[in-house]
Order: structure tokens, then sequence, then C-alpha cells
């Protein structure tokens, strides 16, 4: 099957006045391939095509440079200090909105709307939406309207601004090649434009195109395949306006009715994703077949592990994407150190977390002599005796003075954003002759160039006064800068990004992350142009995102042949175990008599990444220490391991070893869920052995906030952390948030359910149960922790509260089961165990009413809250009566029988320590 590029290439040399096409693409790199192409083609020497990317003709026909994020940030501030004089806010403020605007300026100028007419909508609609205010601070309602009145003032006297300095953004580059398409198509001479594989365009961008078509300077090739081409399929939504908008469509394929082998895999983590994919590369490598193969991340964060798992044998990769700076582990060292500052500033204090990262950071292993690593631990020793995470600065020099920690050189004060900058270049200078790996001693080079340019700008500008503000600036530069990979681009494995992949087709696709919030991306709202403004004037919406995502994705797939998508079944408790929405349409909507679809579940010991199986036999010692825990109790998560993969729970109770965690700025699920058991449990303590009604649910709804945020700094900060919202910020800001509305969530629910004229009745909270289980000769007890029980309508519920996904599958019984013994053979079922446990556990802590059974037991998932209480059925039956619990007792001494047989080894099957 021919290559689009070798299409595009067949064509280009059917004109024998090659020297005299300029060919647009999308992007830089399929020029690239574009030029081989043409050459294998021509068989002989030839002048070739100019190529250009969609951004070198703004470039070359407006004249205008494009002015990089900082300069077109401060001169927008400019801008707007002429406008507001001394009523302007200040740049730290200033900084906090004007991204946002002048992205929709961009937008705005991009699909050559009149800005005058849109700014004067926007301030007439937020004059309605006030009409009726009676503020207590009128003079805040008035400067907030006075904003959206000054708007197109801002967007024209930036223009102006711009404009005379030879600058401009990408939209007003746009614009003025749009507007003056006329006077710069005579320029062309006998120059014809060829623009190939473009989808989503601009308004600007389709009203030069078509310009040129119409006047015979121009024709377009379009990659457009007749599956996303039909009716409503996402992938095809501009294409299909181009068909309508532009007379000759050129070209139409059907690749996709030549048979595709796909795999949907699933795997346990992101480190399992990079190993799965370099088992898959071991087959294609046996088979001669790298040449042809592509590996699209979409997630940046595995570009490394990726490098690194990579087979010895495969000796030629290219790899496109580039690695974010802010990825590399000394990269973050400065990004702490920026963040130390940061928070000293805003609450006063260091906070001793921190530091301890600081002074433990991999970057420091690397420069540090024998006294100077004995003197860190020294220092983490005194440090972490401290019961606060925040300490004033007079109790750090206490601390710090006698050290010899080199720490002691970073951390100082007073601290202002141009004494750190001058310490940051101080630093990496003192590095550069210490003993670094090449990609550390590349990345000093670009930070090195990050910190300079943010110098120079603090300097020249005088307006960076806070370290907030020099913590946006440094992250949002950090988040541009990218290692480049040496390599060969027409060789080898290729590595690269969604993007990456415009225009160039492969016969086997390996594409990692494929799940829902990653591909397609979660909605990004930043805009101060309402939705329906947004939509009446034509410019870019959130579902339209969606179909430029969709287009790439199935243009990529719509010439391979062999196609793997894995997704991270992990879940982390914010949705992200969810496969992507194209994974699903791959499912329901392929023809599946032409194409082969095989969807599997792994872990690191599946056949793909083979192992051997590591066992450990039960000694004499290993059943005391088992006795031991049995006395103590066997908790449902502990027998669920020990189902799961026995050898996991004798590493984890037996030896007492912790589950490896990998860190990060977010809270974990763990916590996440530690936070909601402990405000329910507090919103509710006062209301056991109460029929709650509606009164009750005013007082439970005024404390959801501030239990909430009390018990959130706990978990974060500490027991004796001061209660300040201020201090949640980042990724745990969001997740503070959905915290917030899921335990909102919970109560409305409840308070549904007592509006409707039910009697609800709290019973216990967090309650702590144990019992004895009747083996002989043996003392096991089972213990647990139930969220909540109560009555409704005299019938006795227990709840457990889970933040993962949960489904129906997940706390029913299979119909074909005959009994209860399957639910010691899969982890598909731990869930309905846990649950059974807790009905037992409920069931033996007696004496027990004889309307207390039969009872039923569920989950309320914080997923899917509306739903309710989730409840576990056995045979059918959503009722727990004394039979089922009986039989479940039966299940629980088999299950403790085997683990305590010193015949059957502790085997492992997917280890995670």
């Amino acid at each position: 099957m021919p290559k689009f590029l070798e299409l595009v290439a067949q064509e280009l040399l059917q004109s024998p006045h090659l020297h005299q096409k300029i060919v647009v693409l999308p992007n830089k790199r399929s020029a690239i391939f574009l030029k081989k192409a043409l050459v294998e083609q021509a068989n002989k020497p030839l002048i070739s095509p100019q190529i250009w990317s969609i951004e070198d003709l703004l470039t070359n026909w407006s004249p205008y440079q494009q002015a990089d994020w900082l300069v077109l940030l401060f001169e927008f501030f400019k801008t707007y200090k002429a406008i507001y004089k001394d009523k302007a806010q200040s740049f730290d403020e200033f900084i906090r909105w004007a991204p946002t605007v002048l992205q929709d300026f961009n937008e705005i100028d991009s699909f050559g709307v009149n800005a005058k007419e849109v700014f004067t909508y926007i301030n007439e609609v937020k004059k309605i939406e006030d009409w009726e205010l009676k503020p207590n601070e009128p003079k805040m309602i008035t400067d907030y309207l006075k904003f959206y009145a000054s708007l197109y003032d801002l967007y024209a006297h930036l223009q102006q601004s711009l404009s005379s300095k030879s600058l401009a953004y990408q939209g007003m580059m746009s614009r003025y090649v749009a507007a003056h398409i006329n006077n710069i198509a005579k320029q062309l001479n006998d120059h014809q434009l060829i623009f190939a594989g473009f989808n989503a365009l601009t308004t600007t961008e389709k009203q030069l195109i078509k310009y040129l078509i119409d006047n015979h300077k121009a024709e377009i090739f379009w990659d457009a395949d007749a599956y996303y081409l039909q009716k409503d399929f996402e992938a095809g939504k501009f294409l299909r306006q181009h068909q309508q908008h532009f007379k000759d469509f050129k070209w139409l394929f059907n690749d996709y009715q030549q048979p595709k082998n796909i795999d949907i895999i699933g795997v346990t983590g992101e480190a399992t994703q990079t190993q799965a994919i370099a088992e898959i590369l071991k087959k294609y490598q046996a088979n001669q077949d790298l040449e042809d193969t592509a590996v699209v991340l979409n997630e940046d964060n595995l570009l490394l592990p990726l490098i690194n798992s990579l087979p010895d044998t495969i000796d030629s990769v290219n790899i496109t994407l580039g690695l974010p700076l802010n990825n590399l582990a000394i990269s973050r060292f400065f990004e702490l150190l920026v963040k130390l500052y940061q928070e000293k500033e805003q609450y006063g204090r260091f906070n001793l977390d921190i530091i301890i990262n600081l002074i433990n950071h991999s970057h420091f292993e690397q420069i540090l002599n024998q006294e100077e690593r004995q003197a860190n631990d020294l220092l983490i020793q005194q440090l972490s005796e401290f019961k606060t995470k925040l300490i004033s600065q007079e109790l750090w020099w206490q601390i710090i003075q006698n050290s010899e920690a080199p720490i002691k050189k970073l951390i100082d004060e007073p601290m202002s954003p141009k004494k750190l900058m001058k310490l940051m270049l101080n630093w990496i200078d003192f590095l550069s002759d210490k003993p670094l790996n090449e990609m550390d001693r590349l990345a000093l080079v670009k930070l090195e160039q990050v910190f300079t340019y943010l110098q120079d700008f603090i300097n020249q500008t005088n307006e960076v006064k806070n370290m907030q503000t020099l913590a946006f600036l440094y992250g949002r530069l950090l988040s541009q800068e990218r290692l480049a990979f040496e390599g060969e681009p027409l060789e080898g494995l290729q590595i690269m990004g969604i993007l990456e992949t415009r225009l160039l087709d492969y016969k086997n696709v390996i594409i990692s992350s494929m799940n829902e919030g990653v591909i397609p991306q979660g909605k990004n709202n930043r805009s101060i142009i309402p939705f329906e403004l947004k939509k009446h004037f034509g410019l870019p919406l959130h579902h339209e995102q969606n179909a430029v995502m969709a287009y790439h994705f199935y243009r990529l797939l719509q010439r391979a042949e062999h196609i793997t998508l894995i997704y991270n079944a992990s879940d982390n408790g914010l949705g992200s175990a969810e496969p992507s929405r194209f994974i699903t349409q791959i499912e329901n909507e392929l023809d599946k008599n032409l194409h082969t679809i095989n969807k599997q579940m792994l872990g690191l010991s599946t056949e793909l990444i083979p192992s051997e199986l590591e066992t450990v036999e039960k000694t004499s010692v290993v059943i005391k220490k088992l006795e031991e825990l049995a006395q103590k109790g066997l908790s449902p998560s502990a027998l669920t391991m020990y189902i799961r993969n026995p050898l996991n729970y004798y590493k984890r109770y037996i030896l007492n070893l912790k589950e490896s965690v990998e860190l990060s700025d977010a809270l974990p699920a763990n916590v996440i869920g530690t936070i909601i058991h402990d405000t329910m449990e507090a919103l509710y303590t006062n209301y056991i052995g109460k029929v709650l009604n509606n009164e009750d649910f005013k007082i439970i709804e005024s404390r959801i906030e501030p239990l909430t945020l009390q018990f959130f700094i706990k978990e974060s900060f500490g027991k004796n952390a001061q209660i300040d919202e201020r201090m949640i910020t980042g990724k745990n800001l969001i997740i503070y948030e959905i915290v917030k509305k899921n335990i909102n969530d919970i109560v409305a629910l409840d308070q549904s359910i007592v509006a409707q004229g039910q009697k609800l009745e709290i019973i216990t909270l967090e309650s702590h149960l144990k019992a004895k289980l009747p083996i002989k000769n043996k003392a096991v007890f089972i213990r647990g922790v139930v969220d909540r029980i109560d009555r409704l309508d005299g019938r006795i519920r227990i709840t457990d509260y889970k933040t993962g996904k949960v489904e129906s599958r997940h706390i029913n019984l299979p119909k074909k089961a005959t009994d209860l013994s399957g639910l010691t053979e899969t982890e598909t079922t731990e869930k309905l165990f846990q649950l059974l446990t807790y009905a037992w556990l409920y069931y033996k802590k007696g004496p027990l009413l004889t309307t207390d059974l039969p009872l039923e037991v569920g989950i309320v998932s914080t997923r899917h809250i509306k739903q309710g209480l989730l409840k576990a059925t056995v045979y059918e039956n959503e009722l727990i009566d004394v039979p089922v619990i009986k039989e479940f007792e039966n299940v629980l001494i088999d299950l403790v029988e085997t683990m305590f047989d010193p015949k059957i080894p502790f085997v492992d099957s997917d280890s995670k320590y």
C-alpha cells in the first residue's frame, strides 16, 4: 500500500516545472520524508521544490517575526499599563489572566473574527449578568465591568505596538496574510503551491488557500479515508466541511478496507507500558520489521523509561519527540528550589518536606564526597524529628549553623527573584566541574539558557518582584524546552508524539497511554469568551479539538497493518484507568469480519514479558509469623492480596516490606480515600442512632467545606499544620475540589433519600469489627473497618466508600456460579469478597435482631455517586442471608487453611515489590 507522501511525490514528479513548486505541509518533520520519496522515485538528479511548513508560509509572506512568549507577555503588559495608567495592576496580578486573554486574541485573529464586535458582545453579556447585583463592594463590580469594556482597546493597542516593532503572534500573522493574499499571489509569478495533508484549518488559512486555488496558484491534496469521512464520524468532521468548501477534493482513500491486526492491551502501571513495548519490539526485530515501525507516546514522561527499556540489540533509533526538560531529575532539583522559596514567601516558613527532597535528590548523589553525604544524613535525621512540616527561618538557621551539608549554600535569606537567578547560575557553574552524565550536562546547558533569559528579563523590566511570579515564568519557559536526540530520521525505529506522525505512515504502529483524558485530552475551558459567543462567531470549541485528535489517530492507523494500542489500567483514584473512547470505537465499530481485534490484560509476569516464577517455602518460622498475624486479625485487603499474589502477601506481611511508591506532587489515591472517610465520619458522628431529617442536613452541609479542608490539610501537611486553604496548590488544588464535590454528592444522596420520606438511621461509622474464624487448633481472627452501617426503612445496609472505578461485575457473583469458591480464584471479584467479609463480621458480632437479616452490602463509588449504593448480588439476589454468610465462612476457612498449608509455597504472579 503506497504511503501518502509517496503519492504526493508521484504527483509532483509529473510536473515538468518541479523547481517552481512550493509544497506547504502542516509541520516541518514531514518535509524530510517527502524529499526522500522524491529522490527514490525520480531515479535521477533533480532540483527539489521548496518545502515549507504552514508557519514558514506565514513568516515568509508577512512583514513580521513571531514574538516569543515572554516578549509577547511583556509587550501586552506595557499595553495594559498604557491604557490603565495608575490604575493598572502589578505584573504579578497581570500574569494571572493575561495568557488567557492573549490566547483569545490569537484565536480571534486566526479565525478572522471582528474583534470589536466580539468584545462589545462580551461587555454587554457581563453587564446583563450583573444587572441585578447589589454588591457590598460596588467598586469591585465596576472594575470588573471596566475590564471587559477595555478589551478591544487592549487588543487594538497591542496590535499597533507589535506591528511597530515588526513583531506578531501567529494569529496576527495569519490574518495579515489572508488580508493581503491578492497582492501576495501576484508576486508568485510562475510558482505554484501544493498544500498537502491538512485537516483542521483556521478561517484565515482557508481564505488564503481557497483564493490561491480559485486563482490557479495552488492545489490541495487531502489524506482522507472513506471510513471516517462518513456522516457523524468525529475524525472526519473537518474533511466533510472541506468537501463542501473546496470544489476539487483530492484524494479519497479506502485503506480501512484492507485487513488490520489490532491488539488492545491493558497494563498495570506506567512502567509496565514501556516494558510491554520493548517486548513487542523484540518480535518486530526478529522479523526484521523495525524499519517500518513507529512507537507513539501520548505522554512525555514515558520517553526515558522507554529508552531505558529498549533491547540492546536495537541499534538504530530516531527520537523526534524530544525529551521535556522538566522531566529530568536535575531539572526537578531546580524546580524544588524555586518552590521552596515560593512557599517561604507565601507562608513565611520553610517547608521541611521540600528541603528533605532537595537533600535526598539524586542530583546530590552524583556530586558529593563521603563527608558531605554523612553531613546530609545527619541533617535529615535531625529534620525527621520535627512533627511539623513548616519551620521558621530562625529555627532553620539554628539547625543548619553547625552543619556541613551542601544544602546550606542554597538556602539563604532574604531571597529575591534576582538573587535566586544568580544563585542558580552560580550553582550551574559549580556543577560544570562535577562528574555528571551526558544527559545532565546537556540539560545544564539548556537550564543555563533559561536562567540567563529570565535574569535578563528581570533586570530589564524590573517587574518580577516575588517568587510566585518567578515560579510561573520559570515553569512556563521550562515546559517549552526539550532535549533533542541525535538520530537518523529516515532509518530504524521511530519514537514520536502523535503530532509528529502527521502525513507519515507506518506498517507497524504501537501507541501508548490510550486512556481517556490523555487521548483525547480533557476539557480546557480557559477563555474569557463565553461558550455561546464562541459558537456564534465560529471560534474553536472543545469538541472540535477532540475531532482534530480523532483525525490524527485514525489517519495514523489508516495504512498500518499491525496496530498495538496500550492503555494504563491502574487506577489512581482520579479516573486514569479508563480506556480512550477511540479504543471503544474500534472495538464496537470496526468490521470484525475484516479486521482482527485482540484484547488482553497484562501484568509484568504475562507471557508477553516472561520471567521465572519466584517461590518461597513455608518454613516453621514463616508459619509462626502467619499465626501471629492471624491472632491479630487478617483483613480483607490482606486476604485479597494473598488471592491475587501469594508472594506479594509474603513480602508485605511476613517480611513487612512496603510497596514502592512513585513520588508525585499530587496526593495518592489511598490518601484521597482517607480524607473522604475521615470527613464522612466527622460529618455523621453526631447522628449515630438517630433517624435523619431534613433539618439535620442543613447542619451537615454547612460543615462539609471546613471539615474537608481540615482533613485535607492534615493528610497533606501533618496534623499540626495550620488550616489554610492557600497551602493547597497545583494538582492538589484540583484534587481538593474533586474531594469536596464527592463529599457533597454523597451527602446529597442521603438527603434525597430522606426527602423521599424514607427512614435513614446511622448505626455505626468506621466500625472496627473482629471475629474468630472457626478453624480447629488455630486462633484465626478476621478483622475489618466498615465505613458505615445504617438502617434504611428497617433494612440493614453495609456501605463501603470507594474512590476508584467500580462496575457491577466487580460485586456480582457470576450468574453461572453454583457456589462461592470462585471468590478465591480470581481478582475480578475481590470487591465482592471484601463486602461479604464485612457481612460475615457483622453477622458474627451478634447478637442480632431477627430483622437485621437478610441485609444489603454495597459500594458508594465517587465515580458514580448518582447510582447510589451499588449492591452486591449473590445468586442474583441483593439480600445477603444467613445461608450465604455461612457458605462464605467455609470459603474463608478453606482460604486460610491454604495459607497455613506448609506444602503450598508462596508463588509470584505479578510482583509490585
